[in-house]
């Protein structure tokens, strides 16, 4: 089973969507949403997934932070494979399943997605910045890591 968390936080316009896709993937899967204190009408969309079986919702009432939000998701996450989506659509969910077919090949222990592997668009000192962690981040794990700041882990 995939567990997917998904930390929001004032995500009212994509929340939906995000969700459409996680529950359109053709793969056994657990979807937590874990609204972060949002002060918009997030609290809203949620209500209209929250009866489905295999969504669990977890409302924080402070926000406390992406790294917080995932950390609650992670505590009820029940499956072997666990994703984090972000709900702003800056990844596409269908991706999920690319990432997960390696993991299930026993191919890697670990995924990464890569946003500089497409057709995406960043400014420039985003990616530049990226970049020089990415280096970093493979030079003291000793692995070459392509995007360190990408949500799909």
């Amino acid at each position: 089973m995939l567990s997917v968390i998904v930390p929001v936080y004032n995500e009212e316009r994509t929340l939906a969507e995000v969700v459409s896709k996680l529950l359109s993937l053709d793969i056994d899967k657990q979807i937590i949403i874990v609204n972060d204190g949002s002060s918009d009408s997030t609290h809203r969309e949620i209500a209209k997934f929250s009866g489905l079986a295999n969504i669990v919702v977890i409302n924080v009432e402070q926000n406390r932070g992406k790294g917080n939000a995932i950390r609650q998701g992670l505590k009820t996450a029940k499956g072997e494979i666990v994703a984090i989506q972000d709900a702003d659509l800056e990844y596409n969910p269908d991706d999920l399943i690319k990432l997960v077919g390696i993991l299930m090949e026993k191919r890697a222990q670990v995924v990464y997605g890569c946003r500089f592997c497409s057709d995406f668009e960043t400014p420039l000192w985003h990616e530049i910045g990226n970049r020089i962690l990415s280096i970093l981040s493979s030079i003291i794990y000793f692995r070459w890591v392509k995007d360190m700041e990408t949500c799909y882990k």
